[in-house]
């Protein structure tokens, strides 16, 4: 009662402390680090494989072992067999290592706040109940990677995902730039100064904003239509809207995308172009055209949209189906693949003058 809480980014404890840390500035590092107690073999299957797939031999893979982790032996025994592991122990501050390295993989434990205010890259994995952390508050720092335990088995997949990542490294890094609360080192110094209730001088105060749900648009406020091309800071949404219990019902694919064969879909994906409709600063409709294939001198393009709002209409839709139109080239052509018991894109089709591909037809 009558207590005053100090909760938000803002107050988050992390060290800012320098070590001098003898790492090459010519190496691609990929830091493992899954907390001070963390069992190392969850990490183990993940190392063995990447050190097998990897060919490029300036992608180094560092690895924190914390104070009470499990299992080192097993990481250990790696680095002995491989060159290109290192592993680091006795470490007081991992911000020294997070600020050299390239791509951070561990746990969402406290490592979500020091590798946010180094903008740093990451896939955060959720190992324990009180990691459950919602994936837009994690943007809302800088963090779009966010994956479950479970995913950790799928060491082939993620091997995959993390040498595509080193392979597209500025495209990526580019998404973990100007968050919309830019996390920093002033945490310790605002607590004493709530504490104290002095005005202690701290050097470089953030405007930080409080969280809200994300929209990457800084369109005006009304009800005017307005496209734009996806970015990949909409992966997430994306995947969201693309799993709705609605969408997945009218799709001709009924099973949900689980997050990790999403992220390897959207960096490998080149034929899809995605856009999405907003009405003012609403995220209303995706829609999509992906290369098929060419035909007696025609290029077959395959249509799709899903609803990203219950306030999607007719109006929305058949706004976004003609802004695709009016993109067509003369030897273009749509296809569009729809479920035979979804009625209304059906009918939808036959509205704006689509017709039926007959058994017969070539």
């Amino acid at each position: 009662k009558n207590c005053r809480f100090l909760i938000h980014p803002k107050y988050n404890i992390i060290s800012n402390r320098n070590l001098e840390i003898p790492l090459k500035k010519s190496c691609f590092y990929i830091t493992f680090y899954i907390g001070g107690g963390g069992n190392l073999r969850i990490i183990y299957n993940l190392l063995k494989k990447l050190l097998i797939e990897n060919k490029n031999k300036k992608i180094k893979f560092l690895v924190i072992l914390g104070p009470f982790s499990r299992n080192k032996s097993i990481i250990l025994n790696l680095e002995k067999k491989y060159q290109n592991i290192k592993c680091i122990q006795n470490l007081e501050n991992i911000v020294a290592i997070i600020k050299k390295t390239k791509i951070f993989v561990g746990t969402s434990g406290t490592s979500i706040f020091e590798t946010a205010a180094c903008n740093k890259p990451s896939i955060l994995f959720k190992l324990s109940e009180n990691q459950n952390t919602d994936i837009f508050s994690l943007e809302n720092i800088g963090h779009y990677f966010f994956l479950d335990k479970k995913h950790l088995n799928s060491f082939n997949k993620l091997s995959k995902f993390l040498l595509i990542l080193q392979k597209q490294y500025n495209r990526v890094k580019k998404i973990f730039k100007k968050p919309k609360i830019q996390i920093d080192f002033l945490g310790s110094e605002r607590l004493v100064s709530q504490i104290l209730e002095n005005k202690i001088n701290i050097k470089k105060e953030q405007n930080i904003k409080n969280a809200s749900t994300p929209n990457n648009s800084k369109l005006p406020n009304n009800s005017k239509l307005i496209v734009r091309a996806v970015n990949d800071k909409d992966i997430n949404h994306y995947l969201y809207c693309r799993n709705l219990k609605i969408n997945l019902n009218n799709s001709t694919n009924t099973k949900k995308i689980n997050e990790l064969d999403h992220y390897l879909w959207w960096y490998t994906n080149k034929n899809r172009k995605s856009y999405i409709l907003f009405r003012g600063t609403k995220k209303i409709l995706y829609f999509y055209q992906e290369k098929l294939f060419k035909y007696e001198g025609k290029e077959y393009l395959l249509s799709g949209w899903f609803g990203c709002s219950k306030d999607c209409t007719i109006k929305e839709i058949l706004h976004a189906l003609n802004w695709q139109k009016n993109q067509t080239k003369k030897n273009q052509k749509w296809l569009s693949l729809i479920k035979k018991t979804n009625r209304f894109s059906i009918a939808l089709s036959k509205y704006i003058g689509w017709f039926k591909i007959q058994n017969n037809d070539k």
